[in-house]
């Protein structure tokens, strides 16, 4: 209930008032996607558990592989929500290219490296609903514009048929249990199994 609370909230303030990108323009703006989404660290290959499925075909539209990193499924899930409100549900959104799968005989040195290696990045447009009009530049533009709002990490707007995302990496936040073993035997002088024992509290 929290999460779909959250979504509304977003959307909701995503809709409020819309500043379009235009060809060209990044968010955060000055920022290289590198600064802010971080280095690509590894090709995934398509069975990794740090890729899932997007399955929300009823707002979302694929046109490659539907899959990416939890973080970026979330926040193209508001983003489609934002699309389907802000036009009326006249426009759906539509994920041009997403993970890219891992190149054989790769070499980093000669190679330009993206995030879609990982599931973390895509490029997007808008596809028409039903008989309406085709999207236009200035509906690419205002998809840009609802990006940010969407907590998308980093936007462009490469030209005005499209706009790429990317995302950090996923943030490790799963529980576990971690055992620290202390040597108590006579060779340890008390003090120092004083300083084991503090550092274990900390």
């Amino acid at each position: 209930a929290q999460a779909v609370l959250a979504v509304a909230l977003l959307v909701h303030a995503a809709c409020a008032a819309v500043t379009p990108m235009s060809v060209g323009q990044v968010f955060p703006a000055g920022f290289t996607e590198a600064a802010v989404c971080g280095p690509v660290n590894a090709f995934l290959p398509p069975s990794s558990p740090l890729l899932v499925r997007n399955s929300n075909s009823s707002t979302i539209a694929f046109m490659g592989s539907n899959l990416t990193n939890i973080r970026l499924k979330n926040k193209l899930s508001t983003l489609a929500a934002s699309v389907a409100t802000y036009f009326s549900g006249n426009k759906k959104l539509v994920v041009l290219s997403a993970y890219l799968p891992p190149i054989a005989n790769f070499s980093q040195t000669n190679v330009l490296v993206s995030p879609q290696y990982e599931g973390r990045a895509a490029y997007l447009g808008l596809v028409a609903a039903g008989a309406n009009p085709a999207p236009t530049a200035a509906d690419i533009g205002l998809l840009g514009g609802l990006a940010v709002p969407a907590q998308l990490d980093w936007v462009s707007m490469p030209n005005a048929s499209m706009i790429y995302v990317s995302v950090m990496p996923t943030a490790c936040d799963t529980n576990l249990d971690l055992v620290f073993l202390l040597d108590g035997s006579s060779s340890i002088t008390l003090a120092n199994f004083q300083s084991m024992k503090n550092f274990v509290q900390a």
